[in-house]
């Protein structure tokens, strides 16, 4: 009996052993296969709708957002989907056929939330960014065009109710009452071609303030926009359409300077923006820009819905200095009409000119 007992008890303690040698292999095997299936987890939202480098609230040249982690009413998703379905109305009573998705760039939600705390209203912020900007550091791949709008009315929104009565009036003046902007947000909503929207939403019991960053999300980039120390540029990438590459447009702002609230509520800043200096085209070899300085690629690879281009700034660089140079992909449509799906921002702000 003695003997058994020491038996069974080695056996307890083998099968006990056994099991804790499976679970400790189990815990490390996931502890690889878990990053990889985060990974393919990532790739399934990178590309129409994600922004790949939506992790980063920085860019190379170390410009950020101040309020990146901005935080979201209460009843965000809810508003959020209410603003969309407004939006999609809208396109569709107005003869548009596609309606556009929600995207989730962070650009828009931090816009939104720094005018209602710091009180002012304007595309531009406190840290002198445009949209454009904003969008790039925020991981933004496609091109935005931003509609900013806000209602007042004192001690009237405390609930979710009265906000999307005041995110219903914003979005009918923006469509059917727009004529002193020129009527720029009504075709920001109804153009064909954006086919997301980033919406931001802040609002305290006075004011209501709504951001919609409309996006052209058409490229699956296999290889972002991305400049050298000798600003040697490269992009490449999918479209998911077959479209052909008109040119590759390059456009300057001086490096982003902090702005009060007061200088946000004058002009040029309380008005519409603009895309900024136009400096010029990167075209094939053979070819002339109409306007601005032509810079020829050094590769002009486009195949159909295809392509890959790469070419240098540093002659541009060399005349304008330290600033910000936004790289639009712009593509001519069958109407005639040119349309642009990237809005890419570099900031140098170590040129030696």
């Amino acid at each position: 009996m003695q003997k058994r007992r020491a038996l069974a008890k080695l056996a307890y303690i083998t099968i006990v052993s056994i099991f804790i040698f499976i679970l400790v292999i189990s815990l490390f095997a996931s502890l690889l296969v878990i990053p990889l299936l985060e990974g393919l987890i990532n790739d399934t939202r990178t590309g129409l709708g994600y922004n790949s480098g939506i992790q980063s609230n920085q860019n190379n040249s170390g410009f950020g957002l101040l309020y990146y982690n901005a935080p979201k009413p209460p009843a965000y998703n809810i508003l959020a989907n209410y603003v969309l379905m407004l939006i999609n109305n809208d396109r569709q009573n107005n003869g548009i056929t596609t309606n556009v998705s929600l995207d989730f760039n962070p650009a828009a939600q931090q816009h939104a939330y720094s005018m209602l705390i710091n009180g002012y209203f304007s595309h531009w912020d406190t840290q002198g960014y445009k949209p454009y900007m904003r969008y790039t550091i925020a991981g933004g791949n496609g091109s935005v065009e931003e509609n900013v709008a806000y209602e007042q009315y004192n001690g009237r929104f405390t609930s979710v109710s009265t906000v999307e009565d005041a995110l219903k009036q914003l979005e009918y003046q923006m469509v059917y009452n727009d004529s002193a902007h020129q009527n720029g947000h009504r075709f920001n909503i109804l153009d064909p071609y954006h086919n997301y929207v980033s919406i931001g939403i802040a609002y305290d019991t006075n004011y209501v303030y709504l951001v919609q960053d409309f996006e052209n999300l058409y490229i699956h980039w296999n290889y972002l926009p991305s400049i050298n120390s000798n600003a040697l540029v490269t992009l490449g990438g999918n479209f998911t359409m077959s479209k052909d590459i008109q040119m590759i447009e390059i456009f300057y702002d001086p490096l982003p300077q902090p702005l009060t609230p007061q200088q946000l509520s004058s002009s040029p800043y309380n008005d519409g923006y603009d895309q900024g200096t136009f400096l010029g085209g990167v075209v094939p070899n053979g070819y002339q820009v109409q306007e601005g300085i032509t810079i020829t690629a050094i590769d002009w690879s486009v195949f159909s819905n295809t392509f890959f281009i790469s070419f240098n700034m540093k002659n541009l660089v060399k005349l304008y200095g330290n600033g910000v140079y936004t790289v639009y992909v712009a593509v001519q449509l069958t109407t005639g009409k040119q349309e642009t799906f990237s809005s890419y921002s570099f900031f140098i702000s170590n040129s030696t000119t």
